[in-house]
């Protein structure tokens, strides 16, 4: 007999009631074979939330705000003590769509994938908010796709990391490859976390027949400071150390170079100190933990099944992506948007 397979979609709460609130409304209309478990990330919405948990929504309540990824962790223990096969994680500010889980479980057939990203769309724009991450020879990670047309990036394609916003993850990898890095706290602990699973041999891969939407950063414009832009540089230098293989930072350091002489040329050209001076703080942070990036490196090293010139080979050059985005964002303002 073929036993079920067991999904237990994740999210996490933290002064978002009102987004939590309609997530789980279309969770209740296009997602009934999955139980929920959500987390309440300390900030204080405990009532609130047990006013609007169905009967197989579980509440879960910290006293203190653990960070995105922290709280994530709490709840990906959880599943995983209950022997849940996958976990769905879920933004609070997304909302599913009908069908989203069916092709991500179809391509789970497949024992070597280990993640499935959704497509997610902006609510406000109906535009791509990711489809997919492309990872970049400057040591960047973007999302693929921002702010084309929904109706573009319709095939499904391999990645090697993805947004948690809406990713479902096989829960032997996660026992295998380990959970959320908790010092990132918020930003580039997704990166960190399939990246690394991508470099530990699993596959990675871009559903586009999964489609969430998402209203993007409803969270993260609650803390969004100078202090917050550090450490999501930080961060993203971290999850690039952290994972990549010797010879691919190597070949990429001439790249990694110019980027870092161009945010600081222009950025005083253009008046805008502060910006270069983010991206100093972060490397300053960096070089303090160079010791704890070499042991997680050699760590990591153990268990590398892929070369080094796989991932080289699928980055992009980033010039023309960040043109690019460059474009993108003129447009938008030229159009008031």
């Amino acid at each position: 007999m073929i036993r079920t397979m067991r999904i237990a979609v994740l999210i996490v709460n933290w002064n978002g009631f009102d987004d939590t609130r309609v997530c789980l409304a279309s969770l209740a209309k296009h997602c009934k074979d999955a139980d929920i478990l959500l987390l309440e990330n300390g900030s204080g919405q405990e009532g609130l939330l047990r006013e609007i948990c169905d009967a197989r929504t579980e509440l879960i309540v910290s006293d203190r705000n653990l960070g995105f990824g922290g709280g994530c962790n709490v709840l990906i223990r959880e599943a995983v003590q209950r022997g849940y096969d996958f976990v769905f994680l879920l933004n609070n500010d997304a909302e599913v769509t009908e069908g989203f889980l069916d092709e991500p479980l179809r391509l789970m057939a497949d024992p070597k994938v280990g993640f499935v990203a959704s497509k997610l769309i902006l609510k406000e724009s109906g535009k791509i908010d990711t489809a997919g991450h492309w990872h970049l020879n400057s040591g960047d990670v973007v999302p693929a796709g921002r702010g084309r047309p929904a109706s573009e990036f319709s095939e499904n394609r391999d990645i090697l990391s993805g947004c948690a916003a809406a990713l479902l993850m096989r829960v032997k990898m996660i026992e295998e490859i380990g959970l959320f890095r908790e010092e990132f706290f918020l930003g580039y602990e997704d990166v960190d976390l399939t990246y690394r699973a991508s470099v530990m041999g699993w596959r990675g891969v871009y559903c586009a027949g999964s489609v969430v939407m998402h209203d993007l950063n409803a969270s993260i414009d609650k803390v969004r400071d100078r202090e917050y832009y550090v450490k999501s540089q930080r961060n993203s230098m971290l999850a690039y150390l952290y994972n990549t293989p010797a010879m691919t930072i190597a070949l990429n350091l001439p790249w990694i170079a110019v980027k870092f002489l161009a945010i600081i040329i222009f950025s005083t050209l253009g008046g805008a100190w502060a910006h270069a001076n983010i991206h100093l703080n972060a490397l300053r942070r960096i070089y303090a933990l160079k010791k704890e990036i070499n042991s997680s490196r050699k760590q990591i090293n153990h268990h590398i099944k892929i070369t080094w010139y796989y991932v080289w080979k699928r980055q992009l050059n980033f010039i023309p992506v960040y043109l690019r985005i460059d474009k993108q964002l003129i447009k938008q303002c030229s159009n008031g948007g």
